[in-house]
């Protein structure tokens, strides 16, 4: 079925020769040729192959998308996995998981993708919901999370008060520019989360890839204080999560992850998961209709 769905010639634009090593071995499947692009200069000069399509990262450069749509070519998008890898992406560390899909990409809540329309209208069997079911419980047990780093040597001393882990993001991240109408900072999901929280105990995690310096992002330890309790920094996510009430976030997987074990979940943007009935909705999505269990999500 994947090499089905992956048949034909994919013709992949201006990646890098370390992305390019990366792909390669994801694609090693019955009728699925590679071809790489260094511009798209070099891809008008290109005569295509049959059963052409075009390979983008992530959302895709728009003068990409635009001569795709000019030339009729079908679009694949690609982007990590929601199983990533032990260590960061900026840090170069390969994936273990990719995302492709053929409708739009997960993570850009302005149009469908795939696994909207999947969750959206996809006859679960029993079969499905077992699997889920195993895989969730086979998560949990191993502590497996997306990028799996930082230590597990932290307890939360709140008292009585509810607690509240935030997620901080990468704020040029594509998942904040297109699934995120409202909130564009931690900063603000910080404030707007004491403001709807003032007596709560508010654990603020910085994303590992802005601590390491990689990306954008970063609150000054003072400023964050301001509304968040404690700050917590090398410690895996998964352990903040076992150990809080709640996860509020913009659109971070932490959520879909927070979710899995058991947590009320707010959402702020307009992550894959939010919008079915399982979180705490502060913008709806009037596309997504079906109520779903975590199974089936």
């Amino acid at each position: 079925l994947l090499s089905q769905r992956l048949n034909g010639n994919l013709y992949c634009i201006g990646m890098s020769l370390w992305k390019r090593a990366v792909i390669k071995p994801f694609f090693n499947l019955p009728g699925c040729k590679l071809h790489f692009v260094t511009s798209i200069k070099k891809l008008q000069q290109k005569t295509f192959k049959k059963n052409a399509r075009l390979l983008i990262w992530s959302q895709g450069k728009e003068e990409v998308l635009n001569y795709a749509k000019a030339n009729n070519l079908p679009v694949l998008r690609m982007e990590d996995g929601f199983i990533r890898s032990v260590g960061l992406g900026s840090n170069l560390v390969a994936p273990l998981s990719l995302v492709i899909d053929d409708l739009g990409i997960y993570f850009n809540s302005q149009t469908p993708s795939r696994l909207e329309i999947i969750l959206q209208t996809q006859s679960f069997s029993e079969q499905d919901l077992q699997l889920a079911k195993e895989l969730k419980e086979r998560l949990i047990h191993a502590n497996i999370g997306k990028y799996n780093v930082g230590h597990s040597d932290f307890q939360i001393q709140a008292g009585n008060k509810k607690t509240i882990l935030v997620p901080g993001q990468v704020e040029d991240d594509a998942s904040i520019r297109f699934g995120s109408p409202l909130i564009k900072s931690n900063l603000e999901l910080l404030k707007q989360v004491r403001s709807k929280n003032p007596t709560a105990y508010i654990l603020y995690k910085p994303h590992p890839d802005v601590l390491s310096g990689n990306r954008i992002g970063a609150i000054a330890k003072a400023q964050a204080l301001c509304y968040a309790d404690e700050i917590v920094e090398n410690v895996n996510i998964l352990n903040c999560i076992q150990q809080v009430d709640e996860v509020h976030t913009i659109t971070s997987l932490a959520g879909f992850e927070a979710l899995l074990r058991n947590k009320i979940v707010n959402c702020y943007g307009l992550p894959f998961y939010s919008n079915w009935g399982l979180t705490v909705d502060h913008i709806p999505l009037a596309r997504r209709q079906r109520r779903l269990n975590l199974e089936q999500l």
